[in-house]
């Protein structure tokens, strides 16, 4: 690509004649340091032709980003890795393979590498944990940036709002890591819907059953020396301080700590949520219940029948919407055979270990598997009836997969990504007031969706805010 408008520095490493005072005045962080409204629109990147390939950068690429640095080669440029750990077992192939043997740079923080190479790139793909998913998404967005974060898109309610506002203001190209928001069959079920064949909507059930309850941690892991390979101070970039230990890492160990992830809800709640609040264009929820509280103090517990309410919105009367997290809720979700006895889903493949039951006044619609794998209506004996009522395909479908759509929309500013923040950041804020609900093991919490507060529960709204950041990571969290 090439026209790039002047890009500042966001270097931690400040130069001996620019004091901090000046860099908070100049640099392009500053927006997101102080909250000073920035000229965007100057920051943008230009794009060239559509077929012209783009130079993206991948941040984490290791654990399920494995793969992303091939992808990015095979259909674009990868301008540059970025991960903390060069032992890992996938990032140190990944770092051998394109750093090593390519000579793709390799950095391990991310700042720096916004810093030598921000004027070159169109776009990034993000893929580290949780607590650190908005550190380097809001850096770039600020430095004109097209952003690819993986779900859930932060950790707190706070940074969704914070970088929704960011993607609006900016126009870029934005998008969650919702593989199934790019399939067909989520759009299959919301024609059908909005073309009424399931009737007026009265409720939804999702669930997720393959993982089983477990124990709290005792404590915090026993400090251990850190490798020369791991930066760990990086690895923890704005959280709390914590002594270093291979307990909260590699791959997804990290998940299962109150500090570094975000509950089932974050992990896979955001995949199988995503089919209901899409099809139904819910609002944002004003109650959460817990059924099956569970407190515990360093892990996230498993979280077990959580039931959140709608108000009503343009389309629908208000909704429940119910969550079965943990193999331990199974007997509590209603059963395929009290809604269809003639259907037997141990005969169909894949497997119903994830999904979601849309209850309609008329029939009941499923989004069955992690990522809104497939769609159809019960009973099933009636689809064929329902041919003719089957509506057009209206809803504009995605060409190529998730990834594809992201760079199509940084190549045309027109056609933001499917799965935008402005929708995406919507989506995590529901998922996250469930982990706070299930964190503090409330029975009900009360939600004020257009404060983002929990009214008279001031710990529960202070999750919702979100932690003071270590220093040298403000405006980072």
């Amino acid at each position: 690509m090439k026209n790039y408008p002047s890009r500042p520095s966001i270097s931690s490493s400040l130069s001996s004649d620019l004091s901090r005072r000046e860099f908070l005045r100049t640099s392009a962080m500053a927006a997101a340091l102080v909250g000073v409204a920035h000229p965007f629109h100057i920051l943008r990147a230009q794009t060239g032709s559509p077929n012209e390939k783009l130079n993206i950068a991948a941040i984490g690429v290791a654990g399920i980003a494995k793969g992303v640095p091939a992808w990015i080669n095979q259909h674009h440029r990868l301008a540059a890795i970025c991960d903390v750990d060069e032992a890992h077992p996938f990032g140190s192939e990944n770092i051998k393979i394109w750093h090593g043997e390519k000579g793709v740079p390799f950095f391990k923080d991310y700042r720096v590498m916004f810093d030598k190479m921000g004027k070159e790139l169109d776009g990034v793909i993000i893929s580290t944990p949780d607590h650190s998913h908005f550190g380097p998404t809001i850096a770039a967005l600020q430095l004109g940036i097209a952003t690819f974060t993986q779900k859930p898109l932060t950790q707190t309610i706070d940074q969704s709002r914070r970088l929704i506002k960011a993607a609006q203001e900016t126009g870029l190209a934005t998008q969650m890591g919702i593989q199934g928001h790019s399939k067909e069959a989520i759009r299959n079920m919301k024609e059908w819907i909005d073309a009424g064949l399931l009737g007026e909507i009265k409720e939804v059930h999702t669930w997720f059953f393959e993982r089983g309850g477990g124990s709290d941690a005792s404590g915090y892991p026993a400090p251990e020396p850190i490798p020369s390979t791991m930066a760990w101070d990086l690895w923890l970039g704005p959280t709390r301080e914590r002594e270093h230990s291979s307990e909260y890492y590699p791959t997804s160990k990290w998940r299962r700590w109150l500090d570094f992830g975000s509950s089932l809800f974050g992990d896979f709640g955001t995949h199988i949520i995503d089919g209901p609040f899409y099809c139904l264009d819910l609002p944002l929820p004003t109650r959460v219940q817990v059924h099956t509280p569970t407190l515990y103090k360093f892990t996230w517990p498993v979280t077990g029948k959580v039931t959140f309410d709608f108000p009503a919105g343009e389309k629908h009367p208000a909704i429940k919407l119910h969550w079965y997290g943990g193999e331990e809720t199974k007997p509590l979700l209603p059963s395929f055979k009290d809604i269809d006895p003639d259907f037997d889903p141990l005969n169909y493949k894949p497997s119903f270990g994830a999904g979601a039951f849309i209850v309609g006044s008329k029939r009941i619609g499923v989004i069955h598997g992690l990522t809104c794998d497939n769609t159809f209506i019960l009973p099933r004996s009636k689809m064929a009836e329902l041919q003719s009522e089957i509506p057009p395909k209206t809803i504009p479908r995605v060409k190529g997969d998730h990834s594809m759509n992201f760079t199509d929309g940084i190549r045309d500013k027109s056609q933001q990504p499917c799965a935008h923040f402005g929708y995406s950041g919507r989506l995590t804020e529901v998922c996250l007031v469930g982990s706070i609900a299930v964190r503090l093991a409330r029975p009900e919490l009360v939600y004020d969706p257009v404060k983002g507060e929990f009214p008279g529960d001031d710990e529960a709204t202070q999750l919702a805010k979100g932690f003071k950041p270590r220093q040298g990571w403000e405006g980072l969290a």
